[in-house]
């Protein structure tokens, strides 16, 4: 099993084409209708905090993953950010683990990514494309 932290991703990132994870986006959204996404799940705390958990598989490469994201207030003397995620990925027909990665990263530039592809196909004249989630 991998183990892959911030920085990791966060490096392997910043080697990469930003035109690599446009075409990620853009593939995943043509083929959405393959993967399986039942409903996220949500765990309410006190004071606005939560978890969001999100399954997905993905048979066509025989992964199934698990994204966790959650909110929750900085303590005194804490330094990290409100909003963390892990996200394991399975092989899908043995259910071995097959890496655990933070999603900080991840979610941040696949944001930042699905909005620039929503930008995209407005600015010419795909507004009312179905690739748009």
């Amino acid at each position: 099993m991998k183990i892959l932290d911030f920085e990791a991703i966060r490096d392997a990132a910043t080697n990469m084409n930003p035109a690599t994870w446009y075409d990620w986006v853009d593939d995943a959204l043509r083929h959405k209708d393959e993967f399986l996404m039942p409903p996220k799940s949500r765990m309410s705390q006190s004071d606005g905090d939560y978890y969001n958990v999100m399954p997905a598989m993905y048979e066509k490469d025989n992964l199934a993953m698990l994204k966790m994201i959650g909110r929750h207030s900085i303590k005194r003397g804490e330094h990290r950010s409100t909003m963390m995620g892990d996200i394991l990925l399975y092989e899908a027909d043995t259910g071995i683990l097959k890496a655990l990665m933070d999603a900080e990263y991840i979610t941040t530039l696949r944001t930042g990514v699905v909005a620039a592809h929503s930008a995209m196909l407005f600015v010419h004249g795909g507004g009312q494309s179905a690739l748009l989630v």
